[in-house]
């Protein structure tokens, strides 16, 4: 592959990253906007984590929305990558569908009707547009890095990447959630 059509594919793979991401944020406000509760929210996201563990299943490659770009992106990746790593990347991606699953069952199935009562309205419209900004910006500058580190390596370089991605994504996770809980307990302890 060229270097023009990955650059193109890959500004196709960032618009429907953060299309998708939008589309989240628009379920989110609307449940919120609504007076639905956060096990309604809960439910929606096991909704579509299901679908998406059935496509994982079924076509042995992460939900692509059918699109033939994606499609390409998936297939230069899986190349890149080699075999051998592309089945661990896969892996990877099938556990963390399940325990998202998992986490989101959980959550909607112990949740009782929690409604931001803790929360001022401007605190809780700072909450969430905080949040929303950072986990956009974090998706973004995560997916930038992976990709950058995928397209600059050769095959043999690429041994132990998904690991490593792994942990970096958990790294990152673990900081992000100590700072929203952080951030939670300031806005109450005001």
């Amino acid at each position: 592959m060229d270097r023009h059509e990955l650059r193109e594919l890959r500004k196709y793979q960032y618009f429907m990253l953060n299309s998708s991401y939008l589309i989240g944020l628009g379920i989110l406000f609307g449940t919120v906007y609504l007076g639905s509760s956060l096990k309604v929210l809960f439910i929606i996201a096991l909704f579509f984590s299901l679908f998406q563990l059935v496509f994982f299943l079924y076509k042995k490659e992460p939900f692509t929305f059918f699109s033939k770009k994606q499609k390409r992106i998936l297939e230069y990746e899986k190349e890149k990558l080699g075999a051998e790593e592309w089945k661990k990347q896969q892996r990877v991606q099938f556990i963390s569908i399940i325990v998202l699953i998992l986490v989101l069952a959980y959550n909607a199935n112990t949740l009782t009707e929690f409604d931001w009562i803790w929360l001022q309205e401007t605190d809780f419209f700072v909450f969430i547009t905080v949040t929303s900004l950072l986990l956009g910006i974090l998706l973004n500058l995560t997916t930038m890095i992976r990709n950058r580190k995928l397209d600059r390596m050769d095959q043999y370089s690429l041994k132990g990447f998904t690991v490593n991605q792994l942990v970096i994504a958990v790294a990152i996770a673990m900081m992000f959630s100590f700072g929203m809980m952080w951030f939670i307990i300031s806005l109450v302890m005001r």
